[in-house]
């Protein structure tokens, strides 16, 4: 490669990447990364404790990258740059996204519980158990019968699939689901 202006560097870097070229793949990442990395950590919320932190999220976004490589429309560093602020950003989303979904984490006081009162403990494990049935009563006959076989009974999901006839992961699947449901009812009451 041969060494111009800086600009013409990087968009023969970029060229050569686009074209396969691993070893300017490798110097392009190495060329990228921190500034991802600042941009990550700027768009990320200050609060957020998610499962992906900002250099997964930037590691995520360069994966994307690196597999549309030979997509990309070559218009330049500045176009290239902008690209990949772009694919961050929708992570960025995504994962602010999941999070939500989630809900947040939480520290429990450990002392809450320990020497509490035993008349208001006892006042919120019923209405825990009063919400639950209201929402397990809502499932339909199908989900009824797979919550009372996996919770009421106990049995795993090999066991409920082959009493119900259904595969394994397909069990594991729609309890998963099911169980979701409930949580997010139980948690909204």
């Amino acid at each position: 490669m041969e060494s111009g202006s800086p600009s013409n560097t990087f968009d023969e870097l970029l060229r050569a990447a686009c074209n396969g070229e691993r070893r300017a793949q490798q110097q392009l990442c190495a060329i990228c990364l921190p500034k991802m990395r600042q941009w990550a950590r700027s768009l990320l919320p200050r609060t957020h404790r998610g499962i992906n932190d900002a250099d997964d999220l930037v590691q995520i976004a360069l994966m994307q990258t690196w597999r549309r490589l030979g997509d990309f429309d070559m218009r330049g560093g500045a176009s290239f740059y902008a690209y990949l602020h772009r694919v961050l950003l929708n992570e960025v989303r995504a994962e602010i996204r999941r999070c939500s979904r989630r809900g947040r984490n939480v520290e429990c006081d450990e002392t809450l519980s320990d020497g509490g009162d035993p008349a208001v403990d006892g006042l919120l494990a019923d209405e825990r158990e009063r919400v639950l049935q209201q929402a397990v009563r809502k499932l339909d006959g199908h989900q009824r019968r797979h919550f009372e076989m996996r919770v009421g009974l106990g049995m795993s999901f090999g066991e409920i699939a082959a009493h119900t006839g259904a595969s394994t992961d397909g069990v594991r699947m729609f309890i998963t689901r099911m169980l979701r449901g409930l949580t997010d009812q139980v948690a909204a009451a």
